[in-house]
């Protein structure tokens, strides 16, 4: 079973035996209990006809000491069907907000403390533009197939209900968990909990400013904007359109034909330097103007999105939808 991040370290220059007196390979198996046989964990080397085990020089309680090493990729197994006692797993929670679902959707994943695994993950969400929510990470210690529950004292769905501890071979980078709620006007609480004995595993607060996306802010203290089209209100009691209403009554203004070239453009259109992601086409497929419109503040911004807009209605020879959104939008910051 694997027990730690595969290496492959090189020499850059050519070095004299001996140079190199030992490595340090991490390890996430909790070795505390004194009935734990630490001669199961074996460095495994890989090279062309296969993989060959050796015996760590010394064993630390998160990594193993390799002494005087040669160097092909190299990390640390655990000998699973010779021991009698499994030790348990130092592990990590990672939380993200998803920046391509409604309302408040997050990303929970259970890994084993395996901080290349982490690096995946994390790259994985910033791919889909998802934010870290940053809340210690670290549990107790725990066992490979045991199951774990997400609980609140808020509304929310959780997706799937039960999450089984898998080891990091047979991990998936997708989401472990996916946590749903509405609104968020305050905190959230979560909990993760061992389903049989309702153990608390981990527990973090998740508050509105936790989970701001770029480009947004809050509209009022304990609440969050959720980039939809709004309207601003003043002291005086009346109101405007905001660049959002612009941007939705001019899309509603394409008819179906219209939208569907509009959409196709807009995967082409070229971005500034700085936005390097095109809406994917899957999100635009379904979309109507009030979801492309939140689509388009999301990933650009209200200021940028105006423009892009523009942009694409010019390219697709509606000009003078682009011209009046252009006239609209500088009356609206006058």
């Amino acid at each position: 079973m694997v027990a730690g991040p595969l290496f492959n370290i090189r020499v850059v220059e050519p070095a004299e035996a001996g140079a190199v007196a030992a490595v340090h390979l991490p390890h996430f198996l909790c070795l505390a209990g004194a009935d734990v046989d630490v001669s199961q964990l074996q460095v495994a080397r890989f090279v062309d006809c296969g993989m060959t085990l050796e015996s760590p020089t010394r064993v630390r309680p998160f990594h193993a000491v390799l002494e005087n090493p040669s160097f092909s990729p190299i990390g640390l197994l655990w000998k699973q069907i010779y021991s009698t006692l499994f030790p348990p797993v130092h592990s990590l929670v990672l939380l993200y907000r998803s920046s391509r679902a409604a309302n408040i959707t997050l990303h929970l994943y259970l890994i084993p403390r395996d901080l290349s695994l982490a690096q995946a993950i994390d790259e994985n969400e910033k791919n889909y533009q998802s934010i870290r929510v940053r809340k210690p990470s670290k549990t107790k210690p725990l066992h490979f197939g045991s199951c774990y529950i997400v609980s609140s004292s808020s509304s929310i769905e959780v997706t799937p209900d039960a999450l089984e501890f898998c080891n990091m071979t047979v991990h998936p980078l997708d989401p472990d968990m996916e946590i749903y709620t509405e609104d968020l006007r305050d905190r959230l609480n979560l909990c993760l909990m061992e389903e049989n004995d309702r153990g608390l595993v981990w527990k973090a607060t998740v508050r509105p400013g936790d989970v701001t996306l770029p480009g947004s802010t809050p509209t009022r203290a304990g609440d969050i904007e959720h980039s939809s089209p709004s309207t601003e209100r003043h002291t005086g009691g009346g109101t405007r359109k905001t660049m959002s209403d612009h941007l939705l009554d001019t899309l509603k203004n394409l008819r179906e034909a219209e939208m569907k070239e509009f959409k196709s453009k807009l995967t082409d259109i070229k971005l500034e330097k700085g936005y390097r992601s095109h809406i994917p086409r899957c999100d635009l497929e379904k979309a109507g103007p009030v979801e492309l419109t939140e689509l388009l503040i999301r990933y650009y911004t209200e200021h940028y999105g105006v423009e892009v807009t523009t942009m694409v209605l010019e390219a697709i020879n509606q000009r003078e939808l682009a011209e009046r959104l252009r006239r609209a939008t500088m009356a609206g910051q006058e």
